[in-house]
């Protein structure tokens, strides 16, 4: 692999209806946050809830989180790659700062490893043995300092100078190119490596398998598309390469227990 087989891809934004749904004065940002990663953007959000308690429903979208909570108690967790729909618990009129860095790839390992956290929700002090950084982050004035204060902990304790681009961060980038339509006979081909050697490296560095992520990438560029357009339920199968629609009906309950109208009926429309 040279510079030059590395893929182009455009940064998009993962998707989470239910938090834009249901939260107040949500606010995010793009943000190229680990130069030494070609995935190096990261998403920087923060939103508001009300006075009664409330929950989220997350879907999976192949991204860890950094989760701050700004409260009587400033706390923070961070939650590895979901693999089916999550409902978290939010605190009445609290203040939530998240980050969402589009690869784990040239982010050191600390206590516990990125595979480790897989469907988890670790909290930050035992995976970082930090506390000062989740204070300082959740009572800053606002979002850009909030970020500033992230980016500043990144630079000293997350990101790794000494990564080079590897093999499974390619891997990564050739399945979002192809929004997850890529078997992995054809990846293993422009790796240069066996198919084995290459589900093996994925595993190990993520705690899932390829197949389970490039599922997760179509699954998320579907519901972009209910999202975006007025899409039928057959052009959201075509796009994607589904066999059909009870394929894609499978997929969508595996990863969000509804089917994909029930699905859209439940996200898609905003509460009046």
């Amino acid at each position: 692999m040279n510079q030059h087989s590395w893929p182009a891809i455009r940064a998009i934004v993962p998707i989470q209806p239910d938090v834009r749904r249901k939260t107040r004065s949500y606010t995010a940002k793009l943000i190229e946050w680990n130069p030494y990663a070609k995935k190096s953007m990261a998403l920087f959000f923060q939103f508001e809830t009300g006075e009664g308690p409330g929950s989220l429903e997350i879907i999976p979208d192949n991204c860890i989180n950094f989760f701050f909570c700004r409260e009587d108690v400033p706390s923070a967790l961070v939650s590895g790659f979901g693999l089916k729909r999550e409902i978290r618990q939010l605190e009445p009129n609290a203040l939530y700062f998240g980050v969402k860095p589009y690869t784990v790839q040239g982010v050191r390992q600390h206590r516990i490893g990125w595979g480790e956290t897989v469907g988890e929700m670790t909290d930050f002090f035992e995976m970082f043995g930090r506390q000062a950084v989740v204070e300082q982050i959740c009572l800053a004035e606002n979002f850009e300092k909030r970020i500033s204060l992230f980016q500043d902990f990144a630079k000293t304790h997350l990101i790794n100078e000494n990564y080079c681009p590897d093999l499974v961060e390619y891997s990564e980038l050739m399945m979002c190119s192809a929004r997850g339509n890529l078997k992995i006979e054809e990846l293993s081909r422009k790796l240069g490596y066996t198919s084995r050697h290459c589900r093996e490296h994925f595993k190990n560095a993520h705690g899932i398998s390829i197949k389970c992520y490039s599922e997760i990438l179509r699954f998320q560029n579907a519901v972009r598309m209910m999202e975006e357009n007025s899409c039928s339920i057959a052009d959201i199968v075509f796009e994607n390469n589904y066999y059909d629609q009870s394929h894609l009906i499978r997929e969508f309950k595996r990863f969000t227990d509804f089917t994909p109208v029930d699905f859209r009926k439940r996200y898609m429309q905003r509460d009046s």
